[in-house]
This record gives structure tokens, sequence and C-alpha cells, in this order.
């Protein structure tokens, strides 16, 4: 079956590579644009009105302030809450590929990295199952490629995406390390290597 990458049209800060094109030859490094966007800052400030000018906040600044009470807002209850699920999830998957990443080094080391590798699908069905949990829209392309390297099999079924103990999140990276795949068609594909696009799909 062939193998297809999933791309964003559009160029994000931390993405430090040009958009990728047919013919293309594209190799793996540290850090892919994944690990990047945790290793620089992009969370969007919020503008705060402090005393007649505008001074950017970080979330955590924001939400500190509406907490003691030095800040008011606007802001619905949702839109307050939106901030910091988003913050918290932010932390949530940085703190979950520091993990993954010492399972992977001291138990599997011959796996792709997470913060180096590249993710590909195999299969019509599995790439519209990743195009529709992506959700990208109209900002994605996809290329049919073709791989030189070496790939890991996992389930994101895994991954931790919530507030765990440690010995849980332990539990759940070696799952995720040793390939124990519950739903084939959610599976994900870690890639590092050499990739060549082939055609352009979508």
């Amino acid at each position: 079956m062939d193998y297809f990458y999933i791309a964003t049209k559009s160029q994000n800060p931390w993405v430090k590579y040009r958009p990728l094109a047919v013919g293309d030859l594209a190799s793996t490094s540290f850090p892919n644009p994944f690990f990047n966007y945790f290793l620089s800052s992009n969370i969007p400030p919020i503008p705060v009105n402090v005393n007649g000018h505008l001074t950017d906040y970080t979330r955590m600044q924001w939400l500190y302030g509406l907490k003691t009470g030095s800040l008011t807002t606007k802001c619905s209850v949702q839109d307050i809450a939106a901030v910091g699920q988003e913050l918290a999830m932010h932390f949530c998957k940085y703190t979950r590929e520091l993990i993954w990443e010492a399972v992977r080094v001291e138990y599997y080391p011959k796996k792709p990295s997470r913060q180096k590798c590249l993710w590909v699908s195999q299969g019509e069905e599995s790439l519209y199952y990743w195009i529709s949990q992506l959700g990208l829209g109209d900002n994605q392309t996809v290329f049919r490629v073709e791989l030189d390297g070496v790939i890991h099999e996992a389930s994101d079924e895994h991954l931790m995406n919530d507030d765990i103990p440690y010995d849980i999140a332990l539990e759940k990276a070696h799952k995720y390390w040793s390939g124990e795949i519950v739903d084939p068609l959610k599976k994900e594909i870690l890639f590092e290597g050499n990739m060549r696009i082939l055609e352009h799909i979508l």
C-alpha cells in the first residue's frame, strides 16, 4: 500500500523548512516541526489594558490575574475556560513528549524519535481517517511519498492526553513504543530517514 504525507499549506513560524513539492527529497532531523513548537514560544499573548496602555500578558499571567482579582475581563466563562484548557493541553503534551522520548531512548532506542520523525499514513482508509482527525480543511495538502528509513507503527490511543499518575504514563509509553495497537485504523506511523515526494494527491 502507498504511503501518504499530510502537510499544511501555510507556513507556521515554528517550521524551519520550506514547503514541500513534488520531486523533493526530505530528510528527517531534530527538531521536527511538531517538537519545535514546544521549544519556542508560540502561544499568542493576550493584550491587556493596563492604565490605558495595551500590554501583552502570557496566558498564565492572564489566568492568574483573573484568579487573584487584579484583572477583570469581558470574556465569557466559555472563553476563559478555553484559554485554560488550551494552556493545560499544551503542557500536558509537552510533558508527554519528554516522558515518551525518555522511555524510547532507554528501552526502544532503534525506534524513530517523536522529536525528529515525520508522520505518514499507509493506505487510503488510514489517510482519510487522519485527514478527519487533523481537521486542517483547506489548509492541508497531501502527497504520495516513498520512504527510505525506519518506521514504527503505534496507536495514538496510548498517548497521554490528560492528567494521569506518572506510573500510568510510563505504562502507556511502553504500550506505545512496543507497538500495541487496538484499532488498526487509528494507528500512526512514525518515520525517520529520507522521504521522496512522488505525487500531489489533494
